[in-house]
């Protein structure tokens, strides 16, 4: 574990001074769009008190989709678009063999990372959960790439079409095994099937017989950062005229509408589900990304209303490197102890609770949490210290 460490620790100064500002073309529309989506993601991950959550920073039990629902999928989206205009950047300078080395070798960082934050406090391998967040973007990063370097557009839609279909007929058309049907409960669906058959004993903790980030459902997510690559084609025509601007709003604002309203119909069929990261969800949280970042993008770009998105973008600057060190601060807080309690509840006993609701005191947590990174990221921002995973 302490090699593993001195491997991450080296990895990331030797990126302390690169700029993804360098690589691309610059966006804020889409650094806002990230960053926002990222400080809401800390937001839900470290409330006070998982028992006292205010709803919409609670996620759906199953069916459903919530407000903490769209920040996963959000995340991946503008993953996707920012994939589509650094790489063509890349590509005037670099083979395609040679980006994919690259692109490898980053999928391992983020998997390694991902494995480090499950191992800890016990370090226990024989029942580590194998997958989480950060696996999750590291496959669908790599999958999403092999596509989109490999494959021409058209058949990259078909793909996408495939897939989304695919899935659904996996879904509602395979019988499950154990059960002799198809299935969408929980832990009666093909999905928990098959990771309970292939992780066996390192899934989930809460759940112990399927994963929210499993083997099959990840490729939805696929599909969700697919749809990002394509919204990424669209920007890369580097006009910045009116006309332009007008041509990249309305085509957010068209197919951002058409996919809300296909994954609401093909709701009714197979239900928009977060854990299941189901065609309806891929769809419908893909539509909503794309309006919102049409409304950045139209406030931003075209009407250069910066102060608009100026403190997000600031998040958008460290967005990997500051979920993990924010989940490992998190991870900190509840192994230390004090007494018979973690750290946090310590600290949240004598700072909030007292002053607080349960539900506001939780709350408060995940605020002073967030702005603590805030704190810290603009540091680095006005270093221009940017660490790339």
């Amino acid at each position: 574990m302490v090699h593993f460490m001195i491997v991450m620790v080296t990895y990331l100064w030797n990126y302390r001074n690169y700029s993804p500002m360098n690589n691309r073309i610059r966006i804020t529309s889409l650094d806002a769009l990230r960053g926002i989506t990222l400080a809401l993601m800390i937001l839900v991950n470290n409330p006070g008190d998982w028992g006292n959550i205010y709803y919409p920073l609670q996620h759906a039990d199953w069916n459903g989709c919530s407000f903490a629902d769209l920040v996963f999928p959000f995340f991946i989206f503008t993953m996707g678009v920012s994939f589509t205009i650094s790489t063509s950047q890349r590509l005037m300078s670099q083979t395609r063999n040679k980006l994919l080395l690259h692109i490898f070798y980053r999928s391992v960082i983020l998997f390694l990372l991902g494995l480090f934050l499950n191992a800890l406090p016990d370090l226990d391998l024989s029942s580590i959960r194998i997958l989480g967040v950060l696996q999750r973007l590291a496959i669908v990063y790599l999958l999403s790439s092999v596509l989109y370097l490999y494959t021409k557009p058209k058949q990259l839609f078909n793909l996408l079409l495939l897939f989304l279909i695919g899935y659904w007929f996996l879904f509602t058309q395979v019988n499950v095994p154990d059960l002799g049907f198809p299935s969408l409960e929980k832990e009666k669906n093909i999905a928990a099937y098959i990771d309970r058959l292939v992780l066996k004993n390192h899934l989930w903790k809460h759940s112990k017989t399927w994963d929210p980030e499993g083997i099959v459902t990840t490729f939805g997510a696929v599909c969700t950062m697919i749809i990002g690559m394509f919204i990424g084609s669209i920007l890369l025509d580097q006009k910045t005229d009116n006309t332009a601007h007008s041509y990249r709003l309305l085509f957010l604002s068209i197919w951002g509408m058409v996919c809300i309203i296909s994954g609401m119909l093909w709701d009714s069929y197979f239900p928009i589900n977060k854990n299941l990261w189901t065609s309806s969800y891929v769809l419908f949280t893909a539509g909503l990304a794309m309006i919102c970042f049409a409304c950045f993008y139209f406030l931003m770009e075209v009407k250069q209303l910066s102060f608009v998105g100026s403190p997000f973008e600031i998040y958008g600057t460290n967005s990997l490197a500051v979920f993990f060190f924010s989940a490992l601060l998190a991870k900190t807080f509840n192994i230390i102890r004090v007494g018979n309690q973690s750290l946090k509840e310590y600290l949240m006993e004598i700072l909030l609770t007292p002053y607080f609701s349960s539900y506001n005191a939780s709350l408060a947590w995940a605020v002073l949490h967030l702005l603590f990174w805030f704190l810290v990221l603009l540091f680095l921002y006005k270093k221009k210290i940017y660490i790339k995973l």
